[in-house]
């Protein structure tokens, strides 16, 4: 997000960074006040040192510790460079792996148990994190443990976490684009979420001021239709008479209840429910909105219970949508866009899917 706008479009401020400097965004490494005008934030970088001491604490006969990481991740490469120095210190050997997908971390992490890990440990690597149950398997199978520095991979089998919480650090960060050119598009508060949650498939939820909400409405409920009827509900004309689609944003001004999924794995077994989010792809999501009568957001923390109480007042709905991402050349309207709110993220970890 920071190189997109190195023009300063937007003020761009920061919470979930683990290595701002590692960006290559303008921000000093050696004077913290040096930065580019427009952005300016909070880095969190994890302690390394201490989770291989701790796991030698653990096991005075650690020797070899292997880890899988994605070269292409900015700080993924600044945590490993960290944990060779640290294994200089400790008399300890890193064996690495490099992966460039999450589909390739299965292997590798077998590949590091037969070269004689004793342990394998888990950086700050979101490739890994999200098949961080392949890695759990490899080295069940082969009878060693694994540690991490990003909570909570205790939930998925790691012996220890050592680290900030990503999700607990920017849980509480809001978003702000009023006065700035343009909104903030639902793509790109989906991948912000992402990285806070540290994981590849979230839950997310938003209330925010809206721009414009583009997507489908039903004018009718389908629980109505005999059952003939339903079964030709998809055929042309008759589509027409239960559903209908924004010609142009629709709902601007309104404070907007967003809820849905977005995943960034491939493979996931929600994708037949999810839809592309982007013309590039990589980013897949289903997101419901619900339009209400526009009241500002409170200022402080929010419960999530007591917001959604307030907000679906009588009188207060406006229209519910199933979002779409509307990318025709000619015509199209393109995706739904906010201007200040409020995120809720949660990483999804089990999935149970019924179609």
């Amino acid at each position: 997000m920071a190189n997109a706008n190195q023009a300063g479009a937007v003020k761009h401020v920061f919470g979930i960074v683990a290595d701002p400097p590692g960006a290559g965004v303008g921000i000093s490494r050696s004077n913290p006040l040096e930065h580019p005008k427009h952005l300016v934030g909070i880095g969190t970088f994890l302690p390394v040192k201490p989770a291989f001491e701790l796991a030698r604490t653990l096991n005075p006969a650690l020797r070899t510790v292997g880890v899988v990481w994605n070269p292409g991740e900015s700080n993924s490469e600044a945590f490993t460079k960290q944990a060779r120095q640290v294994c200089g210190e400790l008399g300890l050997n890193l064996l690495e792996a490099t992966i460039e997908n999450s589909s390739a971390v299965s292997e590798a992490a077998t590949s590091l148990v037969a070269r004689g890990a004793d342990a394998l440990w888990v950086g700050g690597d979101v490739t890994v994190m999200v098949a961080i149950d392949t890695v759990v398997a490899a080295a069940r199978k082969g009878g060693i443990p694994v540690f991490s520095i990003v909570p909570p991979m205790v939930d998925r089998g790691a012996i220890f976490d050592y680290g900030a919480n990503f999700y607990e650090v920017g849980k509480d960060t809001r978003f702000d684009a009023s006065g700035h050119e343009s909104p903030l598009p639902l793509r790109r508060l989906s991948e912000a979420a992402l990285d806070i949650a540290a994981a590849g498939e979230i839950v997310l939820i938003i209330v925010a001021e809206t721009a414009g909400l583009v997507g489908a409405a039903l004018r009718k409920s389908p629980a109505a239709d005999s059952p003939i009827q339903a079964a030709a509900r998809f055929s042309h004309p008759e589509i027409r008479n239960w559903i209908s689609f924004t010609g142009e944003p629709a709902f601007a001004g309104s404070l907007a209840v967003v809820a849905g999924v977005v995943v960034r794995t491939a493979g996931s077994r929600l994708a037949p429910m999810l839809r592309p989010m982007s013309k590039n792809g990589g980013l897949d999501g289903h997101f419901h909105a619900a339009a209400c009568r526009y009241r500002p957001i409170r200022k402080g923390a929010l419960d999530l219970q007591a917001t959604m109480k307030s907000l679906m007042e009588p009188q207060s709905l406006q229209g519910v949508l199933h979002l779409l991402h509307d990318t025709r050349q000619a015509g199209g309207s393109g995706e739904s866009e906010f201007i200040r709110g409020a995120c809720w993220i949660a990483p999804i970890r089990n999935q149970e899917v019924t179609l």
